[in-house]
C-alpha cells in the first residue's frame, strides 16, 4: 500500500502513526524475537513513551530512544540465545557426521 501511495503521491513524506509503529513493535518482540512479557512490557511502555512526544520534550525523547535501543539489544540478544545455541548445535551434529 505504500509503494502505490508514494507512486499517487510523488515526493511525499511517509510518517508513521504512533498505533502502527506499537503494533509493529508489539509483533517483532513477540512473534519474531520471543521476548518474555515483562521485558516486553517494559520495551512497549519505553514506545509509548516516545510516541507521545511533543515539541517540548526532544531531550527527554532522544534519552528515553537511546534507552530503548539499549533494552531491545539485550532483550532481544538475550531471548534469541538459546535459539541461536540450538541452531549451532545442528549445525555441529551435521558437520560431524
Amino acid at each position: 500500500m505504500t509503494t502505490t501511495l508514494k507512486q499517487v503521491f510523488v515526493g511525499v513524506q511517509h510518517v508513521f502513526c504512533a498505533m502502527h509503529i506499537e503494533h509493529n513493535v508489539h509483533c517483532f518482540l513477540t512473534d519474531d524475537a520471543g521476548v518474555p512479557v515483562k521485558e516486553r512490557e517494559k520495551l512497549l511502555a519505553c514506545v509509548q513513551q516516545i510516541t507521545r512526544a511533543d515539541c517540548y520534550s526532544t531531550i527527554a525523547c532522544e534519552e528515553q530512544l537511546t534507552q530503548l535501543i539499549e533494552m531491545t539489544l539485550r532483550t532481544t540478544t538475550a531471548a534469541q540465545q538459546p535459539i541461536v545455541e540450538q541452531r549451532q548445535r545442528q549445525v555441529d551434529t551435521e558437520a560431524a557426521q
